[in-house]
């Protein structure tokens, strides 16, 4: 199998490694590499991913220039559940004069895609859970919508109340250290450009 590839658009070949400290949920840090004829070049590390290489990372364009992108998927566990339930808080790395560092802020486009295909799953009753909900409340956050998210959240979460009373999960609990997580993503900065705001659908009654 062919282990390397070009990721920059310059002539040298890259390899990325995965590191994973052994536990349960975490952590892998990613170290891009640039493997040049004489050296071998650090370009970028991704900490903090979920599970065994290569389980919360994705390699992919997602834009016109010739440098391949990392998706990284951090889940971030609040009072509404388990590491399953967990929300996807999406980061992407992109080649900056050589290195890999963190562009979210300046990839509107690809996180609006992610919003509309997460609601369009969110449509399929039998799709719903607290892990969607919370992924796509913090999508919006993500977008600079935190009242959109908030609101779908608190739309969208009583018909899942039942399944999370099971579980033992405290109603109360699990909004309040939602809210908490909406307001940390939305404090990082919203991404640049963001478009207008996507109403969420009314809950099926």
């Amino acid at each position: 199998p062919n282990y390397t590839r070009n990721l920059t658009g310059n002539p040298e070949l890259d390899i990325v490694i995965g590191q994973y400290s052994g536990g349960d949920h975490c952590c892998t840090t990613a170290t891009v590499l640039e493997l040049g004829k004489q050296t071998v070049q650090v370009l970028g590390q991704i900490d903090g991913l979920d599970g065994v290489p290569f389980e919360g990372l994705t390699i992919r364009k997602i834009d016109k220039d010739p440098d391949w992108e990392f998706i990284a998927r951090r889940p971030y566990r609040t009072f509404c559940g388990g590491h399953d339930d967990a929300a996807d808080v999406l980061s992407i790395f992109d080649s900056v004069d050589g290195r890999y560092v963190d562009q979210t802020l300046n990839h509107p486009d690809f996180f609006q895609t992610a919003l509309q295909e997460n609601l369009k799953t969110w449509s399929k009753e039998k799709e719903r859970s607290i892990h969607l909900l919370q992924t796509v409340a913090v999508n919006y956050a993500a977008l600079g919508q935190r009242d959109e998210g908030k609101r779908f959240f608190a739309m969208s979460l009583p018909e899942l109340l039942p399944a999370l009373k099971k579980k033992g999960v405290d109603p109360n609990a699990c909004i309040e250290d939602f809210e908490s997580l909406l307001d940390r993503t939305a404090s990082v900065g919203a991404v640049s450009s963001a478009p207008p705001a996507i109403s969420p659908p009314q809950p099926a009654r």
